[in-house]
C-alpha cells in the first residue's frame, strides 16, 4: 500500500515535483524527461507520482501553471503603472523578457503539440477558456476596450505569445523587432 502524505508532506512533494520537472525539462526537455528522472530527483518512488499526478504531461502542464502565477503577477504590477493599452503592450514585453531567461518554459511553446496530444480529452479547450476568463477580468479591471470580441483577443494574444517568447532563439538584437510586432498587434486589438 502506498504511505500516505500528511497535508504538509503533499504540498512539499509537490512543489519537489515541479521543481524536478523544471530542472529535467531545462536539461532533457520534454520528451527525454522520464517519470523515474522526476521521481528520483524528488525523492519519492513512482508510486507515489501517481498520488499527485496522473501523467508526466499533468506534471508539466502544472509546472507551466505554477509559473504563470508568477507571469500573471508581473504582468499585473506592469499594468498598475499604466493602466492602458499601451501598459499592455509594456506588459506582453515584461512577460516576454522573463520568459525568455526560463528555457524550460519557452521550450514548452515547441513541445506543446506532443504534450496536448497526451492530455486528457478537452483539457486544451478547457485551458483556452480559462484564458479568454483571464482576459476578460483583464479588460474589465483597466478598463480596456478591445476592437474584438474577448476570445478573438485571447486567441490573438496566445499566438502572439507563442511567436515572440521564442525570440531566445532569435540572432542578437532582434528585442526591437519583437517589441515592434507587440506594439503594433496590441495597438489594433485595443482602442
Amino acid at each position: 500500500m502506498a504511505k500516505g502524505f500528511s497535508e504538509r508532506e503533499r504540498i512539499m512533494v509537490r512543489q519537489g515535483l515541479i521543481h524536478a520537472c523544471q530542472e529535467c525539462w531545462s536539461r532533457y526537455g520534454y520528451q527525454k524527461t522520464g517519470i523515474r528522472e522526476l521521481t528520483e530527483m524528488a525523492n519519492i518512488s513512482t508510486g507515489a507520482f501517481y498520488q499527485f499526478f496522473e501523467s508526466k504531461e499533468m506534471l508539466f502542464v502544472a509546472t507551466a501553471d505554477e509559473y504563470q502565477k508568477t507571469l500573471i503577477a508581473l504582468f499585473h504590477e506592469t499594468m498598475r503603472r499604466q493602466p492602458d493599452k499601451s501598459g499592455v503592450a509594456a506588459s506582453i514585453k515584461a512577460l516576454v523578457s522573463a520568459m525568455s531567461g526560463m528555457p524550460w518554459l519557452t521550450s514548452m511553446w515547441e513541445e506543446w503539440p506532443v504534450i496536448a496530444r497526451k492530455l486528457p480529452p478537452g483539457y486544451v479547450e478547457a485551458d483556452f477558456q480559462g484564458d479568454i476568463v483571464r482576459i476578460g477580468e483583464i479588460v474589465a479591471q483597466y478598463g480596456l476596450s478591445p476592437t474584438r470580441s474577448i476570445e478573438s483577443v485571447t486567441a490573438i494574444i496566445d499566438i502572439l505569445m507563442a511567436s515572440v517568447v521564442r525570440q531566445g532563439f532569435m540572432p542578437a538584437g532582434q528585442r526591437d523587432s519583437v517589441d515592434f510586432i507587440i506594439d503594433a498587434v496590441i495597438g489594433n486589438l485595443f482602442d
